[in-house]
């Protein structure tokens, strides 16, 4: 989803001419292809926006960009918008570094179901970076992840179990 998110926001925004193209649609089918491109960019405006901006070089632009995603995150429920919250604040990118924020983001798109921040997640728990550290926590993140497919964090489950037996 982040990867169409980022290729559909740059073909709406390398067609600056995209109301003058829209305007000749006369046949039904196209205006219902046109209605629901539109119902689509609606749905994720504040996420494509705030993924312009976080790409943006232009560094005035990165607190539009970290509102506009917290907007996308908190009020249209978008894992990828959160998920790209907790990447800024874990690595310092465009905002300074903070690992609490950063592990409220993943765990925001964790619950929202994004398998990567499942496994982030858990590292943070396991870990105890901005947390205490809780390895029923982690193991229930990892878990959670390894139920969606991702290897490393079965691993990391069969890993704190053998740890928790002793």
């Amino acid at each position: 989803m982040r990867y169409l998110a980022f290729l559909f926001l740059c073909s709406v925004l390398a067609s600056a001419e995209m109301d003058k193209s829209m305007e000749g649609i006369t046949s039904y089918h196209d205006k219902t292809l046109k209605n629901s491109a539109l119902t689509l960019w609606a749905a994720h405006e504040s996420y494509l926006l705030g993924l312009k901006a976080y790409y943006d070089d232009n560094r005035s632009n990165n607190e539009e960009a970290i509102t506009l995603l917290s907007k996308a995150a908190t009020e249209q429920h978008n894992a990828d918008a959160a998920f790209l919250l907790g990447v800024a604040y874990g690595e310092g990118n465009i905002v300074p570094q903070d690992p609490q924020k950063a592990l409220y983001w993943y765990e925001r798109a964790a619950n929202l179901g994004d398998k990567d921040a499942m496994l982030i997640t858990g590292w943070y728990y396991y870990k105890g970076e901005a947390v205490e550290q809780d390895l029923d926590k982690a193991k229930a993140w990892f878990q959670k992840a390894a139920d969606l497919g991702d290897d490393e964090a079965s691993e990391m489950v069969r890993f704190i179990e053998e740890m928790l037996e002793y």
